[in-house]
């Protein structure tokens, strides 16, 4: 008989354990790429450059 028709009992631990591991990294990447959005999406953040500073001023000055 040979050992290949029965899995090891613990190929299913190892499986188990990759997909989780997947997961939150998946969770872990989602969690910072919002973090980054949020921090871009600032005024402060998007006027910093110097080619926006007209922007800025048109922005001032009208209801936004």
């Amino acid at each position: 008989m040979s050992n290949d028709a029965n899995p090891k009992p613990r190929s299913w631990f190892r499986r188990l354990l990759v997909v989780a591991l997947i997961f939150f990294a998946g969770v872990v990447f989602a969690g910072l790429f919002n973090v980054g959005l949020e921090y871009t999406n600032r005024t402060e953040f998007c006027t910093s450059c110097h080619s926006m500073k007209t922007n800025l001023a048109e922005l001032e000055e009208k209801v936004h």
